[in-house]
């Protein structure tokens, strides 16, 4: 995608990259399948069910799952709000994840249902930060044993960078920590479950 464009009820699958790529530009995704096919055979994509590298994306009220990278990657973009989307057994190693986060700003992930992550459900620990996640139910991460190069992984929320705000999300039975900071200052995190 490299300009304005809605797209809605489609079955996206089993594609080389992504199921969505938005390099500049603004995509709104609205109540998609991404990874599954319509009859619901899990058909994952490569790499990322989205991939956003420079547009403005609202990804809203899609199912996204099987995708072997991530369900959804964000490393640009100046707005980016994820909502109201069921995010699941995306990742196919112990490193890989739901949602993955490099980059970007304008980051709000809120009130979805994220489970079943190969390793966690929200990697956020290479952003610069200033993300909101908050409403969230994150369950099961760590699927894949949760050993990454050496690493303990498998949890359910990691953040780097400073700023962030992490809130009122319901957060059980994941595979390592609930919430882990990586580094930074100033990040908030208040009234979760965990």
């Amino acid at each position: 995608v490299q300009a304005d464009v809605v797209l809605r009820n489609l079955s996206v699958y089993a594609n080389n990259n992504a199921g969505v790529r938005v390099n500049s530009g603004s995509a709104t995704i609205l109540q998609n399948l991404l990874g599954v096919n319509a009859q619901g055979t899990n058909s994952g994509n490569i790499n990322y069910g989205i991939e956003n590298i420079g547009g403005s994306i609202l990804i809203d009220g899609n199912y996204i799952a099987t995708n072997t990278d991530a369900g959804i990657f964000v490393n640009g973009g100046t707005t980016n709000i994820i909502q109201n989307n069921h995010i699941t057994n995306n990742g196919n190693s112990a490193c890989t994840d739901n949602i993955l986060v490099q980059g970007g700003s304008g980051l709000v992930i809120t009130q979805n249902f994220i489970e079943n992550a190969a390793s966690a459900g929200i990697d956020a620990s290479a952003s610069s930060g200033n993300i909101t996640i908050s409403e969230n139910s994150i369950t099961a991460s760590g699927q894949d044993g949760g050993n990454c190069s050496g690493n303990i992984e498998g949890m359910a929320i990691k953040i780097g960078g400073n700023n962030s705000i992490v809130t009122n999300n319901m957060i059980y039975a994941n595979g390592g920590a609930g919430i882990v900071v990586v580094g930074g200052t100033a990040n908030r995190i208040s009234q979760n479950s965990i």
